[in-house]
This record gives structure tokens, C-alpha cells and sequence, in this order.
């Protein structure tokens, strides 16, 4: 009889351990899908950036932006 109690504790142990692997499982899988998100999201901002930059080019050619001036310096040359 003891041993047929172990082993039952055993096996509630083992589901209980498995259900959680299960649920780092899918904690794993959210994680992953966030990053892809993120990546996306950082992918397109790169690209609005050096859209951005080309276009300031274009328009007042080459120099150096202070963002928190707020200004533009045209490079000499």
C-alpha cells in the first residue's frame, strides 16, 4: 500500500511539473512572438528614419541635426 502512495505522488508530481512546463511553454512562445513584434516595429521606424534623412538631404543637403536645439547645421563643402 505504501508503495502504490508513492508512486501516485509521484505521478500527481509529474503532471503537475508537466502542466507547468506547459505553461512556460506558452509564456515562451508569447515572448517570442513580442520580440518579433518588437523587431518589426524597430525595422520600421529605421526605415522611416532614413527615409526621413534622405529627404532632409534632398531638401537642405548635407549637415548635422541637434535634436534638442531643434536645428539644422549645413555642413561646409
Amino acid at each position: 500500500q505504501e508503495e502504490i502512495q508513492e508512486l501516485s505522488t509521484l505521478r500527481t508530481k509529474t503532471s503537475e511539473l508537466t502542466f507547468l512546463r506547459g505553461q512556460i511553454g506558452i509564456a515562451e512562445d508569447n515572448i517570442k512572438r513580442q520580440l518579433n513584434e518588437l523587431a518589426e516595429q524597430f525595422n520600421d521606424l529605421y526605415k522611416t528614419e532614413t527615409e526621413l534623412s534622405s529627404n532632409m538631404f534632398k531638401k537642405y543637403g548635407k549637415g548635422e541635426v541637434d535634436l534638442e536645439a531643434g536645428t539644422f547645421t549645413k555642413s561646409e563643402g
